[in-house]
């Protein structure tokens, strides 16, 4: 839901960036009244050349990981990926945040750990809903602090610290015992999972996995 990244391009422009919504279609169009957003879906002068130019424009892409994301990742600009599933497609070897959707299990709504997330590598929807497991988008507040996250470190260059090197480092050590099937050439080091992100899912998303097997 588009509504859901509102928040997040108020806070942008607040800060003094210029948001541009690209895409050729898009179902609703975006209230937010300021010169600094450009709602290109709705914008009568589109041309392809133009969709790949202000890609190469710009500081940041913030993206579900789908469509002319490609593009993005073809001129190596610095991504955040957020909502994308399934977990084995998080991208490991550009410069990308990742934030994953949500995945919960119906009996109880807990989120799932990094062994369970790994083991429900679902391309269908239905296929998530035969194993008694939720699907759950990031919620407004989330992908705000994701974003802030994105703009830190990213676009800012601010350095991660010790302790945030260390989970992310964790994060890629688990995340490949888990998906052995990977081709794994290499982590780039500035490729990295939302630590926003790894907080929502708090302690238990390491805890059940220390005894790896």
């Amino acid at each position: 839901d588009i509504e859901t990244y509102k928040k997040s391009i108020k806070w942008l422009i607040k800060s003094g960036f210029f948001v541009i919504r690209v895409g050729k279609a898009a179902l609703k169009k975006l209230n937010i009244k300021s010169n600094n957003f450009v709602d290109y879906p709705f914008v009568r002068n589109k041309s392809d050349f133009l969709d790949i130019w202000l890609i190469d424009q710009c500081n940041g892409f913030i993206s579900t990981g789908t469509g002319i994301d490609i593009v993005a990742l073809a001129l190596r600009k610095k991504r955040l990926l957020i909502n994308m599933l399934p977990f084995c497609d998080i991208n490991h070897a550009s410069i990308t945040i990742n934030a994953p959707k949500k995945l919960k299990k119906l009996s109880d709504n807990s989120l799932l750990n990094i062994k369970e997330y790994s083991e429900f590598n679902h391309y269908k929807f239905h296929e998530f809903e035969t194993q008694n497991i939720i699907i759950e988008n990031l919620d407004e507040d989330e992908i705000l602090e994701i974003t802030k996250e994105f703009i830190k470190f990213f676009v800012n260059n601010q350095k991660l610290n010790k302790k945030q090197q260390s989970l992310i480092s964790y994060f890629w050590e688990s995340f490949f015992d888990y998906n052995k099937n990977l081709y794994k050439p290499f982590v780039n080091k500035h490729s990295m999972i939302s630590l926003q992100w790894l907080k929502i899912h708090g302690n238990n998303f390491y805890k059940k996995t220390e005894n790896k097997q």
